[in-house]
């Protein structure tokens, strides 16, 4: 097992200066712009805990020998739960829709089935807050008494909604259901659902990172992209699509360059990865088909070998027609969008001028394919109004193409061949799925589709790159680790310096 090993006093030189800048900073904006006290506090306090834990998480990967798992939920959950507290309630995007699903889940966990979209007026009281925007009077909510003190009142002032599957709420569910039995006021019941959804995606990318025979810090800088650390540590459902698809990918891998027959065990788990995963988004169903990577000398015979993968692939389509078939034949003959009522594409529309909808996907890549990239590097980090600046996304970037300069085991060809076919029909899979759920008829370019949806591929697409012609022998990981470190806690520094 790989571990990071210790050196350096320049790092710990580097970092006193840059924590005092970005201290200093946000000190001169409060002085400057005459901040409420009580904001000032609250900005301050955090940003001192940020520095020592940052200092902590630095002497971690310089002086101890852990493992990069290990040194991942050390760093995930600390920068996560700083996510968690500075972002506020509502801010990211569809956060209240993610938040009433979770509690309709609540509800059924603490069987409480007489009235599924019941919830207590405590719970559903949004003063303060401001739906997609983080905003300072929202902390002014830490104010409001800990615990419940009158007793409960329904209100059910939002049309109940489907959940398409409902094990992607089941974690904040849970957390949910832990403050109401405590009978926790809305503060920090919010906080402990966001965080048990947090610490699923932790623990899942934890498994994923030491199960992968190789590529383990792709796994870790992909697993800490800002979107992919942001959203887990809201309410939002991406967090559970984030945590089984990183994992289910590294599964795959294993059982791919696995040596010996496939065992029952393994089988079980991907047909039960695929069927938790598909329903979320069916655009993520390709990753199942990854299976067919299985090498046959993993088989006994032809029959196992097909039966085994079609089992997989099944597992999927099954959960689909199960959570997500009347939803699909509904929009199969839908002649408006649900969202806007205008009127949409049909297949009708396709079979009819098949080539005008060639041109309008080749006009949707051609324009939008650099603004996805972006947007999935954190141009649009919900709730923080200027998003992750140009050079940090950049940075980013830059790192996961530099992890895959190593000198391990790579993708053979004909397996980066599938991989990028893979690839290849998820954006197609994702571009069609828009176009009649979002775009209105006549468009020239398919509308609705954000960065976030080609997350869950990242891994795929990063390790269809590896290679042997661009390695190095360098050790990457503590300069990755540290690099990490510092540019988490600018993220940080910067939600509190815009909102507090």
């Amino acid at each position: 097992m790989k571990t990071i090993k210790l050196k350096s006093n320049a790092t710990y030189i580097f970092a006193c200066i840059f924590y005092l800048f970005f201290i200093a900073l946000y000190v001169s904006k409060i002085a400057k712009n005459n901040v409420n006290p009580y904001y000032a506090i609250i900005g301050m306090i955090t940003l001192l805990l940020c520095t020592g834990f940052s200092f902590f998480m630095i002497f971690i990967i310089n002086h101890k020998k852990y493992s990069l798992e290990k040194i991942w939920i050390f760093l995930a959950l600390g920068f996560g739960i700083f996510r968690v507290f500075t972002i506020t309630p509502l801010s990211p995007f569809d956060e209240i829709g993610h938040y009433e699903h979770a509690y309709r889940e609540s509800n059924v966990l603490l069987f409480k089935f007489s009235d599924l979209n019941y919830i207590t007026a405590e719970h559903h009281d949004f003063s303060g807050f401001k739906e997609q925007n983080n905003v300072p009077s929202a902390f002014d909510r830490w104010k409001d008494s800990f615990f419940v003190n009158s007793k409960e009142s329904s209100t059910n002032t939002r049309a109940p909604q489907e959940t398409f599957n409902p094990f992607q709420y089941l974690m904040q569910a849970l957390g949910i259901s832990i403050a109401r039995i405590l009978h926790f006021n809305f503060m920090p019941l919010y906080f402990l659902g966001r965080l048990f959804n947090l610490l699923f995606y932790v623990f899942c990318l934890y498994f994923a990172i030491k199960l992968i025979p190789f590529g383990k810090l792709t796994m870790f800088v992909v697993g800490l992209l800002p979107l992919c650390i942001h959203l887990p540590s809201s309410f939002s459902n991406d967090g559970y699509i984030f945590a089984v698809s990183f994992l289910f990918f590294a599964l795959f891998i294993r059982s791919i360059f696995a040596e010996g027959k496939i065992t029952i065990k393994e089988i079980i788990l991907l047909a039960v990865f695929s069927f938790f995963l598909a329903p979320s988004k069916l655009v993520y169903i390709p990753i199942s088909c990854l299976c067919i990577l299985i090498p046959s000398r993993r088989f006994s015979n032809l029959k196992q070998n097909i039966s085994v993968k079609a089992i997989i692939i099944f597992a999927g389509i099954l959960s689909i027609i199960i959570f997500n078939g009347s939803r699909l034949a509904n929009l199969s003959g839908a002649e408006k969008l649900t969202y806007t009522g205008e009127a949409c594409y049909s297949l009708s529309d396709f079979w009819h001028n098949p080539l005008k909808f060639v041109l309008v996907y080749l006009n949707t890549l051609r324009y939008l394919w650099s603004d996805w990239v972006s947007e999935a590097m954190g141009l649009v980090l919900m709730g923080v109004p200027t998003g992750i600046p140009v050079w940090l996304r950049f940075f980013f970037l830059i790192l996961l193409f530099i992890t895959t300069f190593s000198s391990e085991q790579t993708f053979s060809t004909s397996q980066r061949c599938f991989s990028f076919i893979i690839l290849f029909g998820s954006v197609l899979l994702i571009l069609t799925a828009e176009l009649f759920i979002w775009t209105p008829k006549g468009a020239s370019q398919i509308a609705g589709v954000q960065g976030r949806y080609f997350l869950p591929y990242f891994p795929m697409f990063f390790f269809a790159l590896k290679n042997k012609v661009f390695k190095t022998t360098v050790p990457l990981e503590k300069y990755i680790c540290i690099a990490e470190v510092f540019m988490q806690f600018y993220i940080v520094f910067m939600v509190v310096n815009q909102t507090l």
